[in-house]
């Protein structure tokens, strides 16, 4: 049967195999496809360029990667958000701790809050710290408002008295008011104080 078939010009399997073009060169290339080389060129006659080229201009120009950029940052001693939060948390906090007396020895950062003997009004504690291998007095609890002027009424005295009556300005008793002065223009450019 296959005599008969090749009789009438038919190709057997082998023969139509061998007829398949093996390589592109083999057909005409009339839609004009180009090979990678010839697009290569193309593609650089319109000035586009590779990678390694465009990061040789990219750099060249001073600009950085984002691990040269970190990397820089870092050299100038600044830290990134999670660094700060562990340098806090690793800080050294103050602390109040109320005590009856001082401890032999103390610990760093504790302001040591011991009941004061002479309580009168706000003075309730005198406070200590631990300061290289000794205590320190830090202060009291005690909170003044001596040589400051009451807000109603009251006379000057002391120091803020002294260095009035030393001025060419103002002579005589300081009277504090609770209604402030009102201004009154005279003209329209000069205002003038009024007395009541």
């Amino acid at each position: 049967m296959r005599t008969i078939v090749e009789g009438y010009g038919y190709l057997n399997t082998e023969q139509v195999q061998a007829l398949i073009p093996k390589n592109v060169s083999a057909f005409t290339n009339d839609a004009n496809y180009q090979n990678a080389d010839q697009v290569k060129t193309k593609i650089e006659s319109y000035g586009y360029q590779n990678a390694s080229q465009v990061n040789d201009i990219v750099t060249s120009k001073g600009y950085q990667t984002a691990d040269q950029v970190k990397a820089k940052i870092e050299s100038y001693g600044y830290q990134n958000a999670q660094q700060v939060q562990t340098a806090i948390a690793n800080a050294g906090h103050l602390r109040y701790q109320k005590v009856t007396a001082l401890p032999a020895t103390g610990e760093t950062n504790v302001i040591y809050m011991i009941p004061n003997t002479n309580t009168s009004g706000t003075n309730i504690y005198d406070e200590y710290m631990w300061i290289d291998g000794k205590w320190e007095v830090m202060g009291t609890t005690k909170a003044t408002m001596d040589g400051y002027l009451p807000l109603t009424g009251g006379t000057l005295s002391g120091k803020i008295l002294q260095r009035l009556n030393s001025s060419a300005h103002y002579r005589g008793t300081l009277i504090l008011r609770q209604r402030p002065r009102k201004i009154r223009p005279v003209s329209k450019s000069t205002p003038r104080i009024s007395k009541d």
